[in-house]
């Protein structure tokens, strides 16, 4: 039998009535697992979309294979959160729910990682990140660190780009 997804089947407005039914069910799996009400939306159309596709779908196993879908769709949106927040590009503006104590554990656990890591940069990057990470920008940092504003953020892209490779190389 033919597997993945095409173009819509036939039966697609049958499909959907079948997918809907397990909406909220979806939904609240999804809430528990990402930290955005919003991406707990899109996540769940995601996964029905992708289960309407579906060129092999068995119809008796439709409840099965949305919630696999969403479980996966979670990780990846959780991923891609993770990513943005290592990479500084998170959306400031986003509701943040309350972390689950695993995520919290889990946090910490990166966060020690990574300052140990960051211990081993030379003297001025770490400095540079230090202050960076405690809320002051470049030009303050400049006069805290008693150096030009170039020289900040060069020992700031220098130390962010040294962490992200010794970040790989241990990972």
């Amino acid at each position: 039998m033919e597997r993945g997804y095409g173009a819509v089947p036939c039966d697609a407005p049958r499909r959907w009535t079948l997918a809907a039914a397990h909406r909220e069910r979806l939904l609240g799996i999804a809430r528990t697992r990402v930290a955005v009400a919003a991406d707990a939306e899109d996540v769940v159309s995601e996964a029905m979309l992708l289960c309407v596709l579906y060129v092999g779908l068995d119809e008796a196993r439709i409840a099965s294979l949305l919630t696999t879908l969403t479980l996966r769709l979670c990780v990846n949106q959780h991923r891609l959160r993770a990513r943005e927040l290592r990479a500084g590009t998170a959306v400031l503006t986003r509701e943040i729910a309350d972390v689950g104590p695993e995520d919290a554990v889990c946090d910490r656990a990166e966060a020690e990682w990574v300052a140990s890591l960051a211990q081993t940069l030379p003297h001025r990057q770490r400095e540079a990140l230090r202050l960076k990470a405690s809320g002051l920008d470049v030009t303050d940092a400049a006069l805290t660190m008693d150096l030009s504003y170039k020289a900040v953020e060069s020992a700031l892209s220098r130390g962010r780009s040294s962490l992200r490779g010794r970040m790989a190389a241990e990972s």
